[in-house]
């Protein structure tokens, strides 16, 4: 299941202005709804206004609930971003046509919670286990090995598949800097042609299609903007379940301080702030330089990827899924993987400030209390066995190499051969050319990115985890 997929209302206060609070709308009253009314239909009529009236639609899917033109996925959301819902038009012959998906942000515990409500055909729904097995195949990275899913959604200021895809308006040019980045991996053709149909298919869909489609006509009138909306209530949820895996990471007694002073006080995004333990700078300069040269250079342009990315992947933390774009590694980002149209580096601190020591504190606290913590954690030997530990961090090599190398370089490969078990005979195949796209590394360029026709994607069993074939051709370009 996937809630949202390839893909973020102006403030709900435009719509309800005036109106007094409703209470949280959750997915056990969703439940309620469901057996109450035992039809999807019935069920979306049913709901509050405040849901009906706040969605996005997806002519283009990549979840398991499918897509077209003329019957999108609409994802409906509470106003908080603490609940979403997703449905499509119906028809028997796309997937997902019977059920309807959820995720709510449980508050207490700092996690998002999958569930999906299937209408059996007596009417009869019947509600999932918590975050499916179908779910976290799609919604957490492949390397994770607890349970800690979150919403699939791309950020600020690019939604593909949307309508209101580019900036949350409609008939958008793809960005210029976009466009070039994109070029050579077989996407850009489709996503130009999206954006220039944008108009005339929505105009079909509400004009012919929402008057006789029960479960649209439910909806109140679209707006493109609903785009940016998601994407900012998205953020502030899941920016809480960033601070939570922030403290739960490896050594946060020691970079609690350090990264609290970082976001807090002026200092460059890919340094250590000025009171950071001495012994620390060279290891971790060292560990980031190494990572930052096998990363695509759009990664490292926002200030919130590169703090966390210098601050945690740098010592083999993956934060891959620590934000929600969609296998994309942030390649549709306007500059950050965390970004928001709002303000994306205060929303961040809002979300970590109770892994950061409580309510935000100020950049002199913050340097007062790190002052005092520093003797204590030097005598105690950690500041020490940190720096080793960071010392000692090589970057991997990224998982979808093995996949290649499996199938394309073992005695029992089922595809080409190729040799992805022997670096240097590598870096000479990857420049021939003579293939469809150009040389052989055109040709994975375009094989593993986003757009792939489904007969000519790789790996063929399925789309790699957030980011990871960015990563391949990343790592295969500094070969």
């Amino acid at each position: 299941m996937g809630l949202f997929s390839f893909t973020a209302l102006i403030c709900v206060s435009l719509f309800f202005e005036g109106s007094p609070a409703v209470a949280a709308f959750t997915v056990e009253r969703l439940m309620e709804t469901a057996g109450a009314e035992r039809t999807i239909e019935g069920t979306i009529a049913a709901l509050p206004i405040e849901m009906r009236a706040n969605y996005v639609l997806m002519h283009r899917s990549r979840s398991l609930q499918k897509a077209s033109v003329l019957e999108p996925r609409a994802i409906l959301f509470a106003a908080d971003g603490s609940l979403a819902m997703a449905f499509n038009g119906g028809d028997p012959a796309m997937a997902g046509f019977d059920r309807i998906e959820a995720v709510q942000f449980r508050e207490t515990q700092k996690r998002w919670e999958f569930r999906e409500i299937a209408f059996a055909a007596d009417g009869h729904p019947v509600l999932s286990e918590a975050n499916p097995k179908r779910c976290l195949g799609c919604h957490q990275g492949s390397r994770r090995t607890d349970v800690d899913p979150r919403p699939n959604w791309e950020p600020y200021q690019f939604w593909p598949g949307a309508y209101g895809a580019v900036d949350a308006m409609l008939g958008m040019e793809i960005p210029t800097e976009l466009a070039a980045r994109l070029k050579g991996t077989g996407e850009l053709a489709r996503l130009v042609s999206d954006q220039r149909q944008e108009r005339n298919r929505l105009s079909r869909f509400q004009d012919v299609v929402k008057p006789l489609n029960a479960r649209y006509r439910a909806l109140g009138g679209f707006d493109p903007r609903s785009t940016k909306t998601l994407t900012d209530v998205l953020a502030n949820k899941n920016d809480l379940r960033v601070g939570r895996l922030a403290a739960e990471s490896a050594d946060w007694d020691v970079y609690r301080g350090v990264v609290a002073e970082a976001f807090l006080c002026p200092s460059p995004p890919e340094e250590l702030p000025s009171l950071a333990p001495d012994e620390l700078r060279l290891p971790q300069a060292a560990a980031f330089k190494s990572l930052a040269a096998r990363l695509p250079p759009y990664l490292l342009r926002g200030s919130n990827t590169r703090r966390i990315e210098y601050f945690f992947d740098a010592r083999g933390i993956d934060t891959s899924d620590w934000s929600m774009d969609f296998r994309t590694g942030g390649r549709f980002a306007y500059e950050d993987r965390f970004g928001t149209p709002s303000y994306p580096t205060q929303q961040l601190l809002d979300g970590m400030s109770a892994a950061l020591g409580g309510s935000p504190p100020d950049c002199q606290q913050v340097r007062t209390e790190l002052t005092l913590e520093l003797p204590r954690l030097r005598a105690s030997g950690r500041i020490e066995q940190v720096a080793r530990d960071v010392a000692r961090v090589r970057p991997s090599e990224p998982a979808a190499l093995a996949r290649c190398t499996s199938c394309h370089s073992g005695p029992d490969g089922s595809g080409p051969a190729l040799p992805f078990d022997d670096l240097t005979r590598l870096k000479a195949a990857l420049r021939k050319t003579g293939y469809p796209r150009g040389s052989l590394l055109d040709e994975i360029t375009y094989r593993v990115g986003d757009f792939t026709e489904a007969d000519e994607q790789m790996p063929p069993e399925g789309r790699s985890s957030a980011g990871e074939g960015d990563r391949l051709v990343a790592y295969l370009r500094g070969l």
